[in-house]
């Protein structure tokens, strides 16, 4: 028996379904089919991910769209041009691109656009980076990750889970091997410094503190801060080559492979030949006896240590020959915290804590100011590139790491760094 009000009510019903599966099916055109002008898809979520950006510029990127896919359009913008340009045209199958055509300390931009059967895709997002000798380290008190950044530092090229606290990271010339310290959990892990994974674990040393590689000999040392001091090799064997020391903080050595240890101890330099074994020891200048010591370094071409000493009202800045084991006063100050040498000009750049803010000052070598750079809210440590004489800075106090050229201009920064207390140039 045929009733009105249940036909209408299916009736109703069917077509609601059609309605609703016709826009479900609508919907996921529109948001599926990226070669569909009318789409209404301005932006690929399509991220591409930078490698590297040194004298080559890598970038890699993954298609996690359905469309057929047979191929890729890249472009690419550099400087201060106005519009992008054709650069390359890629096979499907291809998911990396290096672009070896690039200057140092120029902008570069890409995107890709997809291609299908008949029509290019919308644009990725794009990738702009500035590309630069050295990838930058950074060691924080309070993250849980040791973290790699691209020249520029836009770019995060890799998050290490750490142990809480990093002391001291080393890599060897190679650029295969990366040794970090933990003193408070009694631990040293070796990683591969590219991809971060784990390559060795070293728990027999009680507290490891500093580590440097030894480029003459091929090997690092590690400072434990008990009193010893160790020689670990690049097939993962432990030596003691040091077990009479007080509290071994910083380790460096001169063009000859020979080491300097830094005793806070003892408030002495324990001198050492290559081999580990030991040839002198420096407790004073002038036979007045040091203070305590707070910072060690060699010289960018191992012709000089650097150190700085307590004195009675100021912190000092001593020079040590590697060719005469002779003592130079070079500058004093107080809040003296970090000191490089450029190789370039062989002028030196001292790191300066003051009471309300801190300065870098730019020395000559034989202490006469040449230069300051200033703005930092307190300094824990920088690095200086040898290849252009950039500084990358530690600043806990602003929460940033800052990368600047010698004239103070600024390259890169990273703002979301609780406490950065080291840093490195790769």
């Amino acid at each position: 028996m045929f009733r009105p009000k249940q036909f209408k009510i299916w009736l109703f019903t069917a077509l609601l379904s059609g309605l609703l599966l016709a826009s479900f099916r609508c919907s996921v055109r529109k948001h599926d089919n990226i070669f569909d002008p009318q789409s209404g898809i301005d932006t690929l979520d399509m991220k591409l991910e930078l490698r590297s950006a040194d004298s080559v510029i890598c970038f890699s990127w993954y298609p996690h769209y359905q469309a057929e896919i047979t191929g890729y359009h890249l472009f690419r913008k550099i400087g201060n041009q106005r519009t992008f340009t054709s650069l390359a045209v890629l096979p499907a199958t291809q998911t990396r691109f290096c672009d070896s055509l690039v200057h140092y300390d120029i902008s570069y931009a890409y995107y890709l656009r997809l291609i299908g059967i008949s029509d290019e895709s919308p644009p990725t997002s794009v990738l702009r980076t500035v590309p630069g000798p050295g990838q930058i380290w950074v060691l924080d008190r309070w993250n849980e990750y040791i973290l790699k950044f691209s020249y520029d530092m836009r770019h995060e090229l890799l998050s290490h889970y750490a142990i809480w606290i990093p002391q001291a990271l080393a890599l060897n010339s190679a650029k295969s091997l990366a040794v970090i310290t933990y003193p408070l959990y009694h631990y040293i892990e070796v990683i591969d410094p590219a991809t971060g994974a784990l390559k060795e674990e070293v728990t027999s040393v009680r507290y490891p503190y500093a580590c440097v590689f030894n480029r003459t000999e091929n090997n690092f040392w590690i400072t434990d801060t008990t009193g010893a001091l160790y020689e670990f090799g690049l097939n993962g064997t432990l030596q003691l080559l040091d077990g009479k020391l007080s509290k071994p903080e910083e380790i460096a050595f001169d063009a000859q492979g020979r080491g300097v240890v830094l005793d806070a101890g003892q408030h002495a330099l324990i001198l050492y030949h290559s081999d580990g074994t030991r040839r002198g020891k420096i407790t004073g200048f002038n036979g007045q006896r040091f203070g305590s010591l707070k910072f060690l370094t060699a010289g960018s071409q191992g012709r000089y240590f650097y150190f700085i000493a307590s004195g009675d009202t100021c912190e000092i800045l001593y020079r040590l020959s590697t060719l005469t084991d002779s003592l130079t006063r070079l500058y004093q100050e107080s809040g003296l915290q970090v000191v490089r040498e450029n190789p370039k000009d062989h002028t030196l750049w001292l790191a300066v804590n003051g009471t309300h803010k801190a300065k870098i000052l730019q020395l000559s070598d034989d202490g006469l100011r040449l230069n300051t750079l200033s703005g930092f809210g307190y300094i824990e440590d920088f690095a200086l590139n040898p290849v252009n004489g950039n500084l990358v800075i530690a600043d806990p106090e602003a929460h940033r790491v800052l990368h600047l050229r010698s004239d103070g201009s600024k390259v890169g920064v990273y703002t979301k760094a609780p406490y950065p207390f080291k840093v490195y140039i790769e």
